[in-house]
């Protein structure tokens, strides 16, 4: 290969955008969690996650019962949930979020 191809395919994979999504770089589990843990899930601030360790649920459908958590908000965390084993989240830093689940 020539240097203006590797050169081009270098720049391709820089500028190319995936198509998957990435699976999540850590698991909440929901059954078990404290409110701060629920901070990293997304669309999750300080009231939703209150509600979520208040219920504590045990099915998709327990978890879609929360107060504020809707079909959109659902479909975002479930690729984080988990309803056994441990979070694990911890050691990593979440980032603060207001309710409306943007970034501050």
């Amino acid at each position: 290969m020539n240097s203006k191809t590797r050169l081009f395919l270098a720049a391709l994979s820089i500028l190319a955008v995936p198509t998957f999504a990435a699976e999540p770089a850590c698991k909440v589990n929901v059954v078990t969690c404290k409110a701060a843990e629920c901070a990293y899930l997304p669309g999750v601030g300080p009231t939703k996650g209150a509600a979520i360790e208040a219920k504590h649920p045990k099915t998709e459908a327990e978890l879609d019962a929360v107060p504020g958590i809707g079909p959109a908000t659902l479909t975002k965390l479930l690729p984080f949930v988990t309803y056994t084993g441990e979070t694990t989240c911890a050691g990593k830093q979440a980032a603060p979020k207001s309710e409306a689940g943007g970034v501050k």
